[in-house]
């Protein structure tokens, strides 16, 4: 029975995952209730525009017949005339056509006025709905990339999500601001004209919409191929970024030997990709406007043939049917523009398949503890029973290992490389499930969630933020006041060499820490352990990197800081071992010997195999 199962949690990150339909309507539908009350009041706009077009359509025909039909200085052929004053002549037609020409100037003032005013509405609160939705959209997918298990490969693509954070994000707002926004503005114009143009002749309306159907499909075919072009094209971006961010990591690399040539055409691949995919889809999207267009012009042509016998037998007169027409007309533009918001969703829906594994993860950002300042209740024993574990897809890497560590114990692991050592830090920091066996702490199963309070980690390659030195370690613990940073610092070895510096603590550290060398970096990275409230603090190879009095003078600091405090040291450094009260020695991922330090070391013969030149004398206790 598995007692302990770190990350059971973590869900699978991969971007060949096929989310659902369901699952991308639920994701679409959450990112837009998210603004729905600017999308409400852009909607109403979007109404009163529609409305205000169609007034527009309908104002044309009695306008010519004002113009025409009652001015004195306007002849018109008696046929026409007679039929202009037929009996199915709409009375509101005749009312509008009758009133002064001054009037109806002011009513298509007014109706301009009016589309104007719901336009900029409508523009306005849409925008603000979609780079809001947009601030949203990343703030989530930063909390989801914050609970992503550092040891999961698509955690180590930093160029990848970049891409992800810029351009899929962006097509996303995109799908949402210029695809479904305009699907509601488009879709309400097409509504209103349709059904202006079924009013004024309902036969007539019905064989100029025969083109909506086929024109639907159309949509719907095209843009299925337009977002599996995208989604390739997305994927390629996401490797150029990662090529583009490990070139510039590897420079140095590239250039001492020569490989120029052959990362180029690595990346001359990748882009020929996104240049092919980037075509075919805008030749897709191309495809569907003339199209468009051209079932619209049919159904055009079919509606002149007929409106031709209509009006002859006085079925509709002529400026009905010039406002008829001329809703129909304008109706073809919001149809071509629901095609184009069509692509803009499908765009969106690819890119939005990139981001649902973050989004899958977001949590609610933690507000501030509550909980007192100070130092989190010290485990009296920590026990590994039996323990088991690996990486994914990979065999077991501990294979039965049985520790104890009790509190204010200094514990060195020392083994040879590939024994499991840094395996054993994954495994109790949360970023490895346990397989088999059982992980206790007081005799109570480890849960995950305190891993953070418990565990203060210093790893073999060194993190640090773009940032000051102070902001790096401060980061172990927020509230610490300056006098607590400065005395980490000082125990870290920290200020030897901040000291140098102009700004001294305050000293930006450049990218990634680049402007500190590896020893110093690993020496700000413990200053932030040895600041932390938690307990136990986890050492992979801390003094690694550093020369043998710059160790000494650090260890000597380092115990005096701990206070009581645990300490599990990993390290091949014979000198640091010789602080430590116990040993262990981990050996294909089983613990071999484990004891006090000077009796288990003069035990075994192993010591000296794996010290080698170190091993000089039997180490002393420490003091």
């Amino acid at each position: 029975m598995n007692a302990f199962y770190i990350g059971s949690g973590q869900k699978k990150l991969t971007d060949e995952r096929e989310p659902s339909p369901t699952a991308r309507l639920r994701t679409l539908i959450s990112l837009i209730q998210s603004q729905r009350k600017l999308l409400f009041f852009a909607s109403i706009c979007m109404g009163i525009s529609a409305l205000a077009t169609a007034g527009y359509a309908y104002l044309v025909g009695p306008v010519l017949r004002s113009l025409f039909l009652d001015s004195p200085a306007t002849s018109i052929p008696s046929p026409l005339a007679t039929s202009l004053t037929a009996e199915g002549v709409h009375s509101l037609s005749r009312t509008i056509a009758a009133a002064p020409t001054w009037i109806i100037g002011l009513a298509i003032v007014g109706a301009a006025g009016i589309k104007g005013l719901a336009y900029l509405g409508q523009t306005a609160l849409a925008g603000q709905a979609g780079q809001q939705l947009l601030f949203s959209l990343r703030a989530k997918m930063y909390q989801g990339l914050l609970a992503l298990n550092p040891l999961h490969s698509a955690a180590k693509t930093s160029g990848d999500w970049v891409t992800r954070f810029t351009l899929d994000a962006q097509e996303v707002e995109n799908g949402v601001n210029a695809g479904l926004i305009s699907f509601v503005r488009d879709g309400l114009q097409i509504a209103v004209l349709a059904g202006l143009a079924l009013w004024l002749d309902p036969l007539l309306g019905a064989i100029g919409l025969l083109a909506f159907p086929p024109v639907a499909l159309l949509i719907v075919r095209i843009g299925k191929t337009v977002r599996q072009r995208r989604a390739t094209v997305h994927q390629a971006y996401g490797r150029v970024g990662g090529a583009v961010e490990e070139t510039a990591v590897g420079l140095s690399t590239i250039q001492s030997f020569g490989a120029q040539p052959l990362v180029s055409e690595r990346f001359d691949r990748t882009n020929r990709q996104i240049l092919r995919s980037t075509i075919r889809a805008i030749r897709l999207r191309a495809l569907s406007s003339p199209l468009n267009e051209l079932l619209g012009a049919g159904a055009l042509g079919l509606t002149l043939y007929y409106a031709h016998s209509r009006i002859s037998t006085g079925g509709i007169t002529p400026e009905a049917f010039i406002s008829f027409f001329t809703a129909l007309f304008l109706l073809y533009q919001p149809v071509k523009a629901i095609g184009q918001a069509g692509n803009a969703v499908q765009a969106g829906l690819a890119a939005l398949d990139r981001l649902q594994p973050l989004l899958d993860r977001f949590a609610p950002r933690a507000t501030a503890k509550t909980t007192e300042p100070g130092r989190s209740p010290a485990p009296k024993v920590i026990r590994l029973d039996r323990v088991f574990t690996g990486y994914s897809g990979g065999a077991d890497v501990l294979k039965g290992v049985d520790l104890t560590v009790t509190a204010g114990e200094i514990v060195a692991v020392v083994g040879p490389s590939g024994a499991g050592k840094s395996t054993l830090i994954n495994l109790l920091l949360g970023f490895l499930p346990l397989r088999q066996g059982q992980l206790l702490v007081d005799d109570k199963t480890l849960d995950h969630r305190s891993t953070a309070q418990l565990f203060a980690p210093v790893s073999q390659e060194p993190f640090l933020f773009d940032d000051t030195i102070r902001m790096n370690v401060r980061c172990g613990r927020p509230e610490a006041t300056d006098d607590e940073i400065t005395t980490a610092c000082a125990a870290a070895g920290v200020l030897q060499f901040a000291d140098t510096f102009a700004d001294k603590l305050n000293a930006p550290v450049g990218p990634r820490g680049s402007a500190l060398s590896l020893g110093q970096r690993q020496r700000v990275c413990l200053a932030r352990a040895l600041l932390s409230n938690a307990p136990v603090l986890l050492l992979d190879e801390v003094t690694a990197s550093l020369d043998g009095q710059t160790e000494q003078a650090l260890v000597d600091g380092v115990i005096e800081l701990l206070d009581g405090r645990t300490a599990l040291v990993v390290t091949h450094r014979l000198s640091t071992v010789r602080f430590a009260d116990r040993i262990a020695l981990l050996e294909n991922g089983q613990i071999n010997a484990y004891g006090p330090t000077d009796e288990t070391m003069a035990g075994s013969t192993r010591f000296a195999e794996l010290f080698g030149d170190q091993w000089t004398a039997q180490p002393e206790p420490r003091s």
